[in-house]
């Protein structure tokens, strides 16, 4: 519940007729149904999710079908781990970022709120980083909330019309909403509670829901690599 992705690592210790080469390092795609009819996880067409307790990657060893494994690039190494994060980030936020150019919000001081920022700077939109308090980073510095929200009263800074919230924190979502443009859209892992009437909020997918996504992550993380350091955005948390 804490986290957007589900993040996994398999190497392929028997490939059997799957064509697949062993030791090669994949990334799964964890939500079912993939885009194989043929494949034996996704049969009946429901969507579901693999995950710890099920035969999926809690396992120290599972069974996946090929439809299922995307071949991870040696060249990002533990950094391919953002894949599925990512790419439930860019199912949810492509559309919106690209609708317009004004502010985009985003609460939390996690990783993912550092690949939105990313996604954010790449779509050319400006980036403001909210919290209850403020935060000193060297890349994310995090204004408190309050007093973004009383400076958009102000007229002194402009009213976002994108927010992504992974606090789940009322006292963090509820000032962000407010500050938010009538008609504009908040983005949240959970319903949020309080929210304006005005404010469209949607929840995120708790993993990345189709193999294209994933794919597309994947690219992304490639290119980003040429310039950005990925590895500070790996730890613990992923």
């Amino acid at each position: 519940e804490r986290i957007i992705g589900h993040n996994a690592l398999l190497q392929v210790v028997q490939p059997g007729a799957s064509g697949l080469d062993f030791g090669t390092m994949m990334v799964p795609l964890s939500t079912l149904p993939c885009d194989d009819p043929e494949c034996p996880f996704c049969m009946h067409r429901q969507h579901a999710v693999l995950g710890i307790t099920c035969n999926g990657y809690g396992m120290g060893i599972c069974t996946t079908p090929p439809s299922h494994l995307l071949p991870a690039p040696e060249e990002l190494g533990m950094a391919v781990l953002l894949a599925d994060p990512l790419a439930t980030l860019l199912h949810a936020l492509s559309v919106p970022l690209a609708n317009d150019q004004g502010a985009v919000w985003i609460a939390g001081r996690t990783f993912e709120a550092a690949l939105v920022a990313w996604l954010a700077q790449d779509a050319g939109r400006p980036v403001v980083h909210v919290d209850r308090r403020v935060w000193a980073h060297a890349e994310f510095r995090t204004q408190a909330v309050g007093e973004a929200l009383k400076q958009v009263r102000e007229g002194t800074l402009s009213a976002p019309t994108l927010a992504v919230d992974f606090t789940g924190c009322g006292d963090v979502t509820w000032p962000m909403s407010h500050a938010l443009a009538a008609g504009s859209s908040l983005y949240v892992r959970r319903r949020p509670l309080g929210i304006p009437n005005s404010i469209h909020w949607h929840e995120m997918y708790a993993a990345a829901p189709v193999r294209a996504r994933l794919e597309e992550a994947i690219s992304r993380l490639e290119q980003w690599s040429t310039f950005r350091n990925l590895e500070d955005r790996v730890g613990p948390a992923v």
